[in-house]
């Protein structure tokens, strides 16, 4: 990820900033809540089909992919969020 120092932007440019980090830190957590609640469904597939059925593998493997690219999507939201907070560096992409 290329970033960018803080020094060099206006008030106004980091304020735009920190509102499109915080929105999609926002965005991928109601993602990942959704996701949830997908997985929770396929879950509920594999128990009723049982766990050694083949429809209830296939439910159980992707109810857990799905739950790990959501929760990985808001994790990275929050690390670029944190980034700029704290470490004050500016992810390329909000440029």
């Amino acid at each position: 990820m290329d970033e960018k120092s803080l020094d060099s932007l206006s008030s106004e440019e980091l304020t735009r900033i920190h509102h499109e980090l915080l929105a999609a830190v926002e965005r991928a957590k109601l993602a990942y809540e959704r996701t949830k609640i997908e997985s929770a469904k396929l879950k509920e597939i594999r128990k009723d089909l049982g766990s050694g059925h083949p429809d209830g593998i296939a439910a159980t493997l992707k109810a857990l992919r799905m739950e790990s690219a959501a929760n990985q999507r808001y994790a990275d939201a929050i690390i670029k969020l944190s980034r700029f907070a704290i470490k004050r560096r500016v992810p390329s992409e909000t440029r």
